[in-house]
């Protein structure tokens, strides 16, 4: 039996509860504690109010290091490198250049956009028929959170112990065109996508309602899609979890309701 200890710098708690519960996966044994501090602890407008200088992130990472773990693993994001215009790119870059320098081995998990996070936008959007992007043509690979997290869990309960940067995605990459059609489809509601400038989203977002910090993360996003960023499609959640992971289309019908609320 291969008994290793793991920091697990957390974001996607699924699989930490995975690893901690399921202690016994595989037969193999895995104590996983969170590293606080060293990760982006809020979205949206507060994590760009209050980042923490990243020595301070490392400090407090560094404490942790002398509790006898052998192994770093951290959720990150896709091409999180300077001049990423995501404006939390640089949070999620710091950190994986932190474990680097931490002397651990490590695991970086680099999952594209979840599923779940269209139900935070497509409600409002499918109630209004007009979808505002500025991110063009930009193809985004999302993925099921659970399933995600299904991979991470099957790397860290695995055998190997290389240092490692895995990308996560899902099977295909949309267009927000493209994903429009799977709503309507799925919904019988018409739905338009309106091409706008990164200023006309930013300006139709605040008049909205939607805070000035938020709205400018969200055009980032934006951006950082229409560049590509996003775009990616592997097999490595399938591999990892050793399950076909869930196609857009059905997720979108299994949360209907939740669209139409």
């Amino acid at each position: 039996m291969v008994t290793r200890k793991y920091v697990l710098v957390n974001r996607t708690s699924t699989a930490y509860q995975d690893i901690k519960d399921g202690g016994t996966r595989r037969d193999r044994r895995v104590s996983s504690e969170q590293w606080p501090g060293l990760t982006t602890r809020d979205t949206g407008a507060r994590a760009i109010a209050t980042r923490r200088p990243l020595h301070d992130q490392n400090r407090r990472g560094d404490r942790r290091l002398n509790a006898g773990a052998t192994h770093v693993a951290y959720t990150s994001m896709p091409r999180p490198e300077p001049g990423s215009p995501f404006l939390i790119a640089s949070d999620h870059y710091g950190t994986e250049q932190a474990m680097k320098a931490s002397g651990l081995a490590y695991t970086i998990f680099r999952p594209n956009s979840y599923h779940e996070n269209l139900l935070t936008s497509l409600p409002r959007i499918i109630e209004t028929g007009r979808w505002l992007t500025s991110a063009g043509d930009g193809r985004v690979a999302y993925a099921a959170r659970d399933d995600i997290a299904a991979a991470i869990a099957g790397r860290l309960a695995s055998d190997s112990t290389e240092t490692a940067i895995i990308e996560l995605t899902g099977p295909k990459a949309y267009s927000n065109a493209e994903v429009a059609e799977l709503v309507s489809d799925v919904t019988g509601r018409s739905l338009e996508v309106v091409p706008v400038s990164d200023e006309a989203l930013n300006e139709a977002l605040q008049t909205a309602g939607v805070p000035e910090a938020f709205a400018r993360l969200w055009v980032s996003v934006n951006v950082y899609v229409r560049a590509g960023n996003s775009e990616l499609v592997t097999d490595t959640i399938e591999k990892l979890s050793r399950r076909k992971p869930t196609p857009l289309t059905q997720f979108l019908e299994t949360h209907r309701s939740a669209l139409l609320r």
